[in-house]
């Protein structure tokens, strides 16, 4: 074990994830995770409807492993968070709100966020209309909307315009998440019961009547969509695990919280940047607390400048792991800070397909080997080679002997403000001799971020 705990030394032990999701388990309780309840319908503002889409990429079925919906919500900002509370509440079984540990800390956090988050603050006070909460009520914490419980294992990287074949920015990402229930996760009793993690997948765009427009994804977080983002100025993020990160035991809602948490960086740089450089100035704004377990995001523009932005485990500082001009950028679940190349990892085993450093030697060979301009197609294909998929993702080189899968990977391309995205929907055939498997995705799903004219998507 080197000096920044390669051996986890928290009570979740898992893939290359971060338990950023796990928000709170003792604050929350498993009745508010996991229930399901219908309640009100979705809101409308005083301008018209909010949600002027919802539409089933992936129907419920039970040949399907995910349903995924795609969501177009426009409006004030408060208007947005009331909608996407009403559809947490009547969909997805979110019935109760955590509670702070006192109200003061409801109100500081709010003072908070007047000051430096005021898209999210405005989101917060929809999410207490929702609830039926007055407006000066600082008990409970409005400000995220959990539900299923999951996390972030992946992987991505980010290819210059100098690199692509069509002269854009283009960005890969794989997500990864095992394919059981919190409940087996934790406890490692089965619990039928209990909603599957990643079962319940969305990308949105939203179009607030001010600040940015952004489409964003996630499968286990309603109001700020923390997974992946890219806006209207061709601003990206996307978060990953970061296994030497800065993660504190402590609840992601709720309780003693203050500032903002993992959950909420992607919709603050979404609602609130242009470029790498302004998404750099206003990290190093904010007070950032990492529950659990730590992230690192990846973050780019249009003209290729990428860096991954990552909190050191020691001493808490912000760090800025800056892409070579011009070169991709390669990422995966290890802190690029304290391990910057292949010849600073530790020894690995070379069959632990699915460790973060074997993860990345693999993408970074895939990258340097590539003769021509890369085109959408090889970055899908190169991330092909780092799918998650095997039933037994511990003899993979996670930390969990449970199925992991690919739930999403997808390819953005950051100077059409386009995404193309391929969904799990279950395993094709075993791969003979190993505990792998073949995943069938779905076909590439064009979705373009139009703040005019809206999207579509094919």
């Amino acid at each position: 074990m080197d000096e920044y705990g390669l051996e986890r030394r928290r009570f979740l032990k898992y893939a290359g994830a971060t338990a950023a999701a796990v928000v709170g388990l003792s604050a929350l309780g498993w009745d508010y995770l996991m229930r399901r309840e219908p309640t009100a319908p979705s809101g409308k503002s005083t301008k018209g409807p909010v949600l002027v889409k919802d539409e089933a990429l992936i129907p419920d079925a039970p040949e399907n492993f995910q349903q995924t919906r795609h969501l177009v919500l426009r409006g004030s900002n408060r208007d947005i968070g009331r909608t996407l509370a009403e559809i947490a509440r009547r969909d997805l079984g979110v019935d109760k709100l955590a509670k702070y540990a006192d109200s003061i800390y409801g109100e500081a956090r709010r003072t908070y966020l007047k000051d430096n988050f005021a898209a999210l603050y405005e989101r917060s006070l929809g999410v207490a209309d929702a609830f039926g909460l007055a407006e000066d009520d600082t008990r409970f914490d409005t400000t995220t909307l959990p539900y299923d419980l999951g996390s972030l294992a992946c992987s991505s990287v980010c290819f210059p315009p100098n690199t692509t074949a069509n002269g854009h920015t283009l960005v890969s990402r794989n997500m990864e998440w095992y394919t059981v229930s919190a409940v087996e996760l934790l406890t490692g009793k089965k619990a039928p019961q209990a909603p599957v993690m990643g079962k319940h997948g969305f990308i949105a765009e939203f179009y607030p009547d001010q600040d940015c427009a952004s489409m964003q994804t996630t499968f286990m977080e309603l109001l700020n969509f923390p997974m992946d983002g890219i806006n209207e100025h061709g601003l990206s993020a996307t978060a990953l695990v970061d296994q030497q990160g800065r993660g504190q035991p402590i609840p992601g809602v709720g309780g003693h919280d203050a500032g903002l948490s993992t959950m909420h960086v992607i919709s603050l740089l979404m609602t609130q940047c242009k470029t790498v450089r302004e998404a750099k100035l206003m990290i190093l704004r904010q007070r950032i607390f990492f529950p659990v377990e730590a992230l690192h995001w990846v973050i780019s523009d249009p003209t290729g400048a990428s860096t991954i932005f990552e909190a050191d485990s020691r001493t808490g500082e912000y760090v800025f792991v800056d892409g070579n001009e011009g070169k991709p950028q390669v990422c995966t679940n290890h802190a690029l800070h304290v391990y910057p190349t292949p010849a600073s990892f530790p020894q690995t085993d070379p069959k632990a397909n699915y460790n973060t450093f074997n993860r990345f030697r693999t993408l970074q060979d895939a990258v340097d080997s590539h003769q021509d301009k890369f085109t959408v197609d090889d970055c899908f294909q190169i991330m092909s080679k780092v799918y998650g998929a095997t039933d037994d993702a511990e003899e993979a080189g996670a930390h969990n002997p449970y199925p992991i899968r690919t739930l999403w990977t997808f390819v953005m391309d950051l100077t059409d403000r386009t995404i193309y995205i391929k969904y799990y929907l279950r395993d094709a055939s075993k791969i003979e001799g190993t505990k792998g498997v073949n995943l069938l995705l779905t076909d590439p799903i064009k979705i373009r971020l139009s703040p005019s004219a809206g999207s579509f998507a094919t």
